[in-house]
């Protein structure tokens, strides 16, 4: 599976503390930031289905199946501790669950 965003080692605050700031991969995510987080984490997904020359079925679905599993442990992330990033994880999931391959 392709690996997205390296969540590894994120740690959640105690109880029921909010997290500020998230750094998952190269993305620094706030939680008071709505609208920087939907910007940025679509920009980034963006740019790693758009930035290859050529991809063929199997490199999508590859890269979709990473993805997902990342943007629901993203999920679980803003729905635990960072309220501020729902939105933006939301409207990622709806929007790409939409972007299918069509033979390049």
């Amino acid at each position: 599976m392709y690996r997205v965003l390296s969540l590894v080692g994120l740690l959640y605050p105690a109880c029921a503390e909010e997290l500020a700031i998230l750094q998952a991969g190269p993305l620094t995510l706030h939680n008071n930031d709505e609208i920087t987080n939907t910007r940025v984490l679509h920009e980034y997904i963006q740019a790693i289905f758009y930035n290859r020359s050529s991809m063929d079925g199997a490199e999508w679905h590859s890269i979709w199946t990473g993805l997902h599993h990342d943007l629901r442990q993203l999920a679980k992330v803003a729905q635990d501790s960072m309220p501020g990033m729902l939105f933006a994880v939301g409207a990622a999931m709806y929007h790409w669950h939409w972007f299918h391959y069509d033979d390049g």
